[in-house]
């Protein structure tokens, strides 16, 4: 219950910050060093953000909407995967 009250006053970018940091922590904890899930995980949002890139597309099919504006909306990566 705290999680949804919590969620609902935060600002769409600490919400990102909170999931890119769990993102990053999912991906260590499998053994993969800290700046190889850094750079990886920084690409992946850079290929999201791209307007046009096959990540976009595949993200606006499933979606309907582009990654900005999913986020800017309020999405996270619970609502986006």
């Amino acid at each position: 219950m705290f999680d949804k009250w919590r969620a609902k006053r935060q600002s769409p970018s600490v919400r990102l910050v909170e999931d890119v940091s769990a993102a990053l922590a999912t991906i260590t904890v499998q053994g993969t060093p800290t700046k190889v899930a850094t750079t990886q995980l920084r690409q992946a949002l850079v290929e999201l953000s791209k307007e046009g890139s096959k990540t976009d597309l595949i993200f606006r099919d499933l979606s309907g909407v582009s990654f900005r504006d999913f986020i800017s909306s309020g999405g996270d990566r619970r609502n986006g995967v």
